[in-house]
């Protein structure tokens, strides 16, 4: 089940009003590779969220970015671009690397997930391969697609780790089909917007007129 356009780690305070998990200071690790390259090197990083960039790969999309008392925002921060339940995703947990996780709606999780320890603004993820969960927050988090190039040639390394590549490649196009599904169903409910059918071509605006 998906929450569609809430992220994870949000808490309800009252009917309608909730705690937005952009306010919520928790520690927070960058991502060692660009989010647009996947290489290492200098990177620029992102202090609302984990991605990290070189200047040269940002450089077309700099205009959406924004700097706020010394802080700088990447594109997806100032587009409010969140995880949601179900997305599948990397996730840094403790000193282990970054592992593929989808994350996981804290209503729908068994009791002894519930009662875990947690802090406000963080949320469950399933690790794949290794068949645990663990509580971590947005920012200890990528999307799914901001690292795989990188991990899929050392996969072979680590059992494990390959196991949860296969097994979140196979949730993740099941996520995207269900998306896809989703917008499609929406649209399609979508009212089709009024028109007058026109005979001949008409002038939105007033024809031009020769003076002499």
């Amino acid at each position: 089940r998906r929450v569609h356009g809430v992220p994870p780690g949000v808490k309800e305070l009252a009917p309608f009003t909730i705690s937005c998990v952009r306010h919520v200071k928790l520690p927070m690790v960058n991502n060692d590779r660009c989010k647009m390259c996947f290489l290492g090197g200098e990177l620029t990083c992102c202090d609302g969220c984990p991605s990290s960039f070189h200047s040269t790969c940002l450089a077309a999309d700099d205009e959406n970015t924004t700097e706020i008392d010394g802080k700088w925002y990447c594109p997806d921060c100032n587009a409010g671009k969140r995880a949601v339940v179900g997305d599948v995703v990397w996730a840094k947990f403790a000193q282990f690397r970054w592992w593929p996780a989808q994350v996981l709606s804290l209503e729908l999780v068994s009791e002894r997930i519930q009662q875990m320890s947690h802090k406000e603004g963080e949320f469950p993820v399933y690790f794949f391969g290794e068949h645990n969960s663990a509580y971590i927050s947005h920012g200890f988090i990528i999307p799914y697609d901001d690292r795989f190039d990188k991990v899929r040639k050392g996969a072979c390394r680590n059992g494990s780790f390959s196991k949860a590549l296969i097994e979140a490649e196979l949730v993740n196009k099941e996520v995207e089909r269900y998306k896809v599904k989703n917008q499609l169903e929406t649209d399609s409910k979508r009212p089709i917007p009024s028109f007058r059918k026109i005979n001949l071509n008409q002038y939105l605006v007033p024809k031009p007129t020769c003076t002499e």
